[in-house]
């Protein structure tokens, strides 16, 4: 998600240089569901996450083996 920055114009079939920037590293969580009273993973799962105003930031079905995965996240959330 775009927050802020400046414009740069650029041209069609020309070089833009002189342009440098940093990019935030964004978070990944990953895990499997696991029955709680077997161990098994849980297959097809519904899996969200939420930010600490309570706000979703992401959802992920588990596979197969009851694994999930959520990338992109925003520092902090």
């Amino acid at each position: 998600m775009v927050t802020g920055g400046t414009p740069i114009p650029v041209a069609l079939s020309t070089a833009t240089t002189g342009i440098d920037f940093a990019l935030l590293p964004y978070g990944r969580i990953t895990g499997t569901i696991r029955d709680a009273a077997t161990g098994l993973p849980l297959e097809y799962r519904n899996v969200v996450v939420y930010d600490t105003a309570g706000s979703v930031v992401g959802y992920a079905y588990s596979g197969e083996t009851g694994t999930y995965s959520f990338s992109g996240l925003a520092p902090g959330s």
